[in-house]
């Protein structure tokens, strides 16, 4: 089993992954969120990409929580738009790549390197070239601002692609989106906002992350 087949296996069974954006909070700080993440369930964890400022944090805060949480976890970088960002990614040992956009260019670097690549599509047209490029999952960005409605009538005709949901998560609508048919979600503001970093709230992150891998086990029985 090559690397990007153990890591899509494990991310169909989790249905689940935990999205933290580095800024100025400390980096201990997402650290102990990622380790709340962990403990209670979540085996994705994704630090993504801030093309704006802390390039260098990025993959410092990458490294930091893969050494916190331990190998059986999964740690990978997001928003990640470019070769060179994807390069940087990799030698930092990000565990999986993920991206907002469908880049043919990453997508072909990380399977030589034999790492996971989740691309986002919007339309037909790119989910379909995405997997004609073998991207056995999808994300699907933004779908909680085009909503589930979208989401099924992109797979009536294209239901053999697996799509992934990320935008607006809670509970509820994880929970929809699993029963419409996704393969699984992100979270990212219920977890990590700065409201909840800024004072440690760390149960809290962690009950929530709870709720959502209660939801998740629902749908591998």
């Amino acid at each position: 089993m090559t690397n990007i087949e153990k890591v899509e296996q494990d991310l169909l069974l989790s249905k689940l992954m935990c999205i933290f954006r580095v800024n100025e909070i400390e980096v201990q700080t997402i650290v102990e969120a990622s380790k709340a993440c962990v403990e209670n369930g979540a085996k994705f964890i994704e630090i993504t990409y801030n093309h704006q400022e802390y390039e260098d944090k990025t993959f410092e805060v990458i490294q930091s929580v893969k050494e916190a949480v331990g190998q059986d976890i999964y740690v990978g970088c997001g928003t990640v738009l470019t070769i060179e960002e994807a390069k940087k990614a990799i030698s930092a040992r990000s565990d999986f790549i993920v991206s907002p956009i469908l880049s043919l260019e990453v997508l072909k670097y990380a399977h030589e390197h034999d790492v996971f690549y989740m691309p986002g599509v919007m339309s037909a047209t790119e989910a379909y070239e995405a997997y004609r490029n073998h991207a056995h999952i999808v994300k699907l960005f933004p779908t909680g601002e085009l909503g589930l409605d979208y989401g099924k009538a992109l797979m009536k005709p294209l239901g053999f692609i697996q799509y992934f949901a990320v935008g607006k998560m809670t509970p509820a609508f994880y929970e929809e989106c699993l029963s419409a048919g996704f393969v699984g979600a992100g979270v990212s503001s219920s977890i990590n906002s700065r409201e909840i970093l800024e004072s440690k709230n760390y149960e809290l992150i962690g009950n929530k992350i709870k709720e959502y891998v209660r939801i998740a086990n629902k749908y591998n029985k």
